[in-house]
């Protein structure tokens, strides 16, 4: 696994060791289709719960929606994070 790195690109910042995927809204033909959804991977985590004083196992499956003004432009970042994500993964940089 590569080390964690936090860039930022078109006004979002994040851990790109952190990432699933990118990619374009599926909704088309709506006011969604110009949205870039970045998923990152799950992470559990383990809470106390006091009422019952009992540990719980907690999932998350995290997702960020930036919203552009116009699909091509929303194609085209998702375009440039997806090369910059490549780009970390094969130098690990």
């Amino acid at each position: 696994m590569n080390k964690s790195k936090i860039i930022g690109h078109a006004g979002v910042y994040f851990d790109l060791s952190k990432v699933k995927c990118f990619k374009l809204s599926p909704f088309t033909g709506t006011s969604k289709d110009n949205t870039l959804i970045i998923e990152f991977l799950i992470r559990t985590e383990f809470l106390f719960h006091p009422a019952v004083e009992e540990w719980g196992k907690e999932v998350y499956n995290d997702t960020v929606e930036i919203e552009f003004p116009d699909y091509e432009t929303a194609k085209q970042y998702t375009k440039e994070w997806a090369e910059i994500w490549q780009d970390y993964l094969v130098n690990g940089q």
